[in-house]
């Protein structure tokens, strides 16, 4: 038996971790391997939604700068365990998986995996992080048997930054779980509009914010659903407040399983704002339930998903009035759910577990 683990900091709210946690139970569910998932902190609301047959590893670390991620305990694992593949997510638990390997004299097959547009982070202006990542990058990467990221404009980002090779960064977009009960939208008065994700600067929620004050100049019988918790939500409900549209919009917190679901299953359109995005994993489960998508033309990942707009509206960034038009269009126009639902399958769990399971 093969056994696989993955190498990730923990199951809190976000992309990544709502991504390791389908491909890990996917695996989980094969004869042939055995997964273990392996967290510096075992911690996180996500820890539910992770399939019994997966073994979780708690790494216990108190203090990630002076533990270095976990570095002495990932080789200690390693050494005792004797994973045939080991995937670590996110920078920069993928430098730790590489020194890890070296140190321990591991034959194992080594996959790096991101998840992000790193030039975009507001974290990398600062020029001594910059430098250190780039150096990081270009010193380490070479040395894993395969990196990877998340779709083709995050992966040439990634080489420029790295001053790697082209092409050394492979794309393997992200999965989704089909949903395949029946959909049928209802004819409500009151449409519903949903954004999901983290209330963080890069999510941008201020943009849709002010853009849906004037889609409710033209049409009032909108409400908007925000779907996420961070550290910003504070200021974007006074936002709301100063605009006079708090008793249109609704910060429901962060949802998974059947009241997530519930939510896209009764959403007549998807909004995304961000200043940029690795995938956008959101944009992919909108599809999956048959609901329209409006998205800001951000780096990166929405112009792939939606294929440059046949499948979903895609908007310049940053701009209010043309956001605000386009979500007005996209609620007057009669949605094709089987061809959102067809665009999603192409990403389907079983087609992406088996290119990363091709490299694993």
């Amino acid at each position: 038996m093969k056994k696989i683990a993955v190498y990730i900091p923990n199951l809190t709210f976000g992309g990544a971790e709502r991504v390791a946690i389908i491909l890990a139970n996917h695996f989980s569910k094969m004869d042939d391997i055995s997964v273990d998932f392996i967290l510096m902190n075992k911690k996180g609301e996500l820890i539910t939604e992770v399939n019994e047959k997966v073994n979780i590893i708690d790494l216990n670390v108190n203090n990630e700068k002076k533990e270095f991620f976990g570095l002495l305990k990932l080789i200690k694992y390693i050494r005792s365990e004797k994973p045939d593949s080991l995937l670590c997510i996110m920078w920069p638990l993928t430098i730790v998986g590489v020194i890890a390997k070296l140190i321990s004299l591991s034959k194992v097959n080594l996959v790096l995996s991101d998840h992000t547009t790193f030039s975009k982070t507001p974290w990398i202006k600062n020029k001594i992080k910059r430098l250190i990542f780039r150096l990081s990058i270009s010193i380490f990467y070479p040395l894993a048997d395969c990196r990877l990221n998340v779709s083709n404009n995050a992966s040439r980002d990634l080489e420029e930054l790295g001053w790697l090779k082209g092409k050394s960064i492979k794309t393997i977009y992200n999965p989704v779980e089909l949903y395949h009960g029946e959909i049928c939208k209802q004819k409500n008065i009151e449409k519903n509009v949903i954004s999901v994700g983290s209330l963080k600067w890069a999510k941008n929620h201020e943009l849709l914010i002010k853009s849906f004050k004037l889609v409710l100049l033209k049409d009032e019988n909108i409400k908007l659903t925000i779907v996420g918790d961070g550290e910003m939500k504070e200021k974007l409900q006074s936002l709301a407040s100063s605009l006079g549209i708090s008793d249109k919009i609704d910060f429901v917190g962060n949802k998974k399983g059947k009241e997530l679901e519930d939510i896209y299953l009764k959403a007549d359109l998807l909004v995304l704002s961000s200043h940029y995005e690795g995938f956008s994993v959101v944009i992919l489960e909108a599809l999956n339930y048959g609901v329209a998508v409006v998205s800001v033309d951000c780096d990166n990942g929405p112009r792939e998903i939606l294929d440059n707009g046949v499948y979903g509206c895609l908007v310049p960034v940053n701009n209010e009035k043309l956001l605000s038009e386009d979500i007005i269009k996209q609620l007057n126009t009669n949605t094709d759910i089987d061809l959102l639902r067809n665009r999603a399958s192409d990403f389907s769990v079983n087609i992406i577990a088996e290119k990363y399971l091709n490299i694993l």
